[in-house]
């Protein structure tokens, strides 16, 4: 029962500090909502910030898979989860706020991705030329894309199409395919999570 209140509170708040915006949603909002006292949430959460808390820790979860990224498929699906929790999370990828609570996350991220591109670059996927500054500097672009998407997704009251914007991805990734890579591309440009 504890654990089925603690699920119910966080859904509701990430719900609501999506549609109203974190410092618009009260507790009481949140209580109210939940179908529960106040003093009740607070027993579980003791400050909206701890709400946060909860919601990022399990979202970051989910967008990190297990295991290094070892194929193409690997790294498109990278990118989906990203974009999936960005969707998903809004609030916390909008909001002014906790924007320098993101860094840590990146940084996770980008690191896993760069091992992936060394990985594939050993493997023969992507070419010699695709050199460690070029990496980095097409790393940083498109994640740096991924915010503007969101807002565009949300102002449409619909996401921009997620295959659409992953298939641009590989737009600027494509020249740094090898023969190999792009015949690997070609096998999964048409799976999930491209669809």
């Amino acid at each position: 029962m504890h654990s089925e209140i603690r699920k119910t509170i966080l859904e509701t708040a990430r719900k609501l500090f999506n549609e109203q915006g974190y410092s618009k949603t009260s507790m009481r909002a949140i209580a109210d909502e939940c179908g529960i006292a106040v003093g009740n949430l607070t027993y579980h959460f003791h400050k909206k910030n701890d709400l946060v808390i909860a919601i990022m820790q399990d979202a970051f979860v989910v967008a990190k898979p297990e295991g290094p990224i070892l194929t193409l498929f690997d790294l498109t699906d990278q990118f989906s989860r990203m974009l999936d929790t960005l969707l998903r999370h809004a609030f916390y990828f909008i909001d002014d706020e906790f924007v320098g609570e993101q860094h840590e996350h990146n940084d996770e991220i980008r690191k896993r991705i760069l091992s992936g591109f060394d990985y594939l670059i050993q493997r023969g996927y992507f070419s010699e030329d695709f050199d460690m500054d070029t990496r980095q500097a097409i790393l940083n672009m498109l994640l740096m894309t991924h915010p503007t998407w969101l807002r565009v997704s949300i102002r449409a009251q619909a996401a921009s199409s997620k295959a659409e914007f992953l298939r641009r991805h590989w737009i600027i990734l494509f020249p740094y395919l090898t023969e190999k890579g792009k015949q690997e591309y070609d096998l999964i440009k048409n799976q999930p999570p491209l669809v």
